[in-house]
């Protein structure tokens, strides 16, 4: 009995020993949704990542007027035109509805392509100066503030990071 409660109490020490676990001293948090909102360098990216969205958006928006339009067209005719105009008609439409679909999902991966594109350049400046905050300030953790469920305002380190960022965007 005694060696179990010794090898228990042995066990304890040793295996929540800070030496082993190490000590976390100092924790911070990041607000990436801030971050990104206004750091000075995702503005214009961003500004012409949406251009380029609402344009895409406005095509698939001509588009669909015109398959409407062709659709219309030929429910409302349908009976007046020959068999073969219809079948031309109907072709068309069907030729037109296979463009529009090639045509969106082709968009929609280039757009999500460069998203990804963008976010990931982004988030690897954010991350050297976060590394750089964490080394300089003695950090022995830093989160970001969506996976916490509290940190105290003292902990966020948001604006921090937002002045070395725009800093380091204003020496170039």
């Amino acid at each position: 009995m005694k060696k179990t409660l010794i090898f228990a109490l042995f066990g304890l020490l040793f295996f929540t020993s800070p030496a082993l676990t190490g000590p976390i001293d100092k924790v911070g948090y990041i607000d990436f949704a801030k971050v990104f909102e206004l750091y000075s360098k995702t503005k214009p990216q961003v500004t012409q990542y949406y251009s380029k969205r609402d344009e895409v958006q406005r095509k698939i928006e001509n588009m669909q007027k015109e398959l409407e339009a062709l659709y219309k067209d030929l429910q409302d005719k349908g009976m007046l035109y020959s068999e073969e105009t219809k079948s031309k008609k109907q072709e068309e439409l069907n030729q037109k509805y296979t463009e529009y679909q090639n045509f969106v999902n082709m968009k929609g991966q280039d757009l999500m392509d460069k998203e990804n594109t963008l976010t990931q350049a982004i988030t690897a400046e954010i991350q050297k100066v976060v590394e750089q905050i964490g080394q300089d300030g003695g950090y022995s953790l830093i989160l970001k503030k969506s996976d916490i469920l509290y940190g105290s305002p003292e902990m966020d380190l948001t604006d921090i990071l937002l002045q070395k960022l725009n800093l380091k965007d204003d020496t170039k």
